[in-house]
């Protein structure tokens, strides 16, 4: 089941973060094609830098700049 706010949380997540602080969200590699639209808007916000941690089934951490 697919969350209508899955989109907007990362970047509402971005604007409550302090300088530095950082978001982690997991199974980005095990639930690629249903996160595929929170990865790739994270990965265009220019307030964060993300990568994809190829631990388990994937986490992508992301750090406000």
């Amino acid at each position: 089941m697919r969350s209508k706010g899955l989109k907007a949380r990362p970047i509402a997540s971005v604007s409550n973060a302090p300088p530095a602080g950082g978001l982690v969200a997991d199974n980005a590699i095990n639930h690629e094609a249903t996160l595929r639209p929170m990865l790739d808007r994270a990965k265009r916000d220019e307030r964060v830098d993300c990568l994809i941690v190829p631990i388990g089934k994937g986490e992508l951490v992301c750090r406000k700049k």
